[in-house]
Order: C-alpha cells, then structure tokens, then sequence
C-alpha cells in the first residue's frame, strides 16, 4: 500500500516493478522519508528506538534498477512495526502524518502532509482486511562472507486498521521465527481478526 500510495498521489499509474522509476528516485525517496522511514518516530517512552533502515539515494537507485521492482517490494529499506504502525495511520489519516503514541495526551502533533487525501483515501478503500507479510530471515553466511536469506527463518506479520470505516487503531502483529506455520495469513493474520 505504501508503494502504490506514493505512485498514486504522483499521478503514475504504477505498480511495484516499476514505481521507483516511474516516479523518480529523487520523489520516491522523499515520499519514503516523508512517511518516517528511515528516521525515530519520536514515540515518547520507547528509549532506544530503532530508525530501521533507509539507503542513501545513490544506492537507492542501484537497487532498484539492477532487479525492477525490488524497491516496491521491500529491498533497501527495512521498516520497524512503529514505523509500519505511523505509516498506515497516516493513511487513515486522510495523507496527514500521524505519530504513534503509548499514552494519549493533549499534546498536539504538528501538522505534516505526506501524501495528497484522495491518494491516502484510495488506497483505504483497497484495505479491507489485514495485509499479511512473510519475510525470510537474512543471516551471514561465515564461509563465503555474503548475506544469504536463511531456509528456515521466517518474520510473519500483518498491519491493519479498526474499524476499518472510521479508523481509531493502527494494529501491527509479527512474529519472529514462528514455530508452527511461516506464512503472515497462518500465523499473524488470525491474531489480528482476534484483535480486531
């Protein structure tokens, strides 16, 4: 959702293999910063907080062209599930960014549009149930020196919104290495409609 959002509020009709180029690195990139990748969320309580993992516009670009569409579908950029959580809040949000809280307090967030209403609403509409995800694991292999994607390591998760109408929560649910199933629909799916 967050790939074809940023295409979407550009006026390219792209999908994942081709979005980065479509839009521009240079626009894709902002977009990306702009929904708080790459950065704290700024969560008031969280000491430590991770920023995940934005590459650099240079190496942005090498990704994507030397395999189309590795971009849209999570390569170069490794999110944390407060990173996920603020980004589909702001969709919910009608496009205005919303940073997550652990207490709700009168404090007011600045106001930070990310992407346009109509693209954030559009892409609410195509979300109607939670979006499973299912990511093999990356550990280093010490005989060759390379990062290779483990056989048996998995991070299942999913994302979602409730009520899906009226938005109050933003809902993320992983798993690290699941013992009984791998998939993001067997393990953290049912979790989710559990909680929802």
């Amino acid at each position: 959702p967050i790939v074809k959002v940023i295409a979407l509020d550009s006026g390219v009709a792209a999908d994942i293999t081709n979005a980065v180029s479509s839009v521009g690195v240079e626009k894709f990139h902002a977009a990306l910063r702009r929904f708080g990748f790459g950065s704290r969320t700024g969560t008031a309580g969280i000491p430590g907080e991770e920023v995940g993992i934005l590459t650099s516009k240079p190496e942005f670009w090498e990704i994507d062209t030397t395999a189309p569409g590795s971009v849209g579908m999570g390569y170069g950029f490794a999110a944390t599930g407060l990173q996920i959580a603020q980004a589909y809040a702001t969709l919910a949000n009608h496009g205005t960014l919303v940073r997550p809280v652990l207490v709700k307090t009168a404090a007011a967030n600045d106001v930070v549009k990310v992407v346009s209403p109509a693209a954030a609403d559009a892409i609410m509409r195509v979300i109607k149930s939670p979006i499973p995800s299912t990511v093999q694991m990356c550990e280093h292999d010490r005989e060759t020196g390379r990062s290779v994607y483990s056989p048996t390591n998995y991070i299942a998760s999913c994302v979602g919104v409730h009520p899906v109408d009226k938005p109050e929560y933003v809902i993320v649910v992983s798993f690290t290495k699941p013992r009984t199933a791998y998939a993001g629909d067997e393990v953290a799916v049912p979790v989710m409609l559990m909680l929802g």
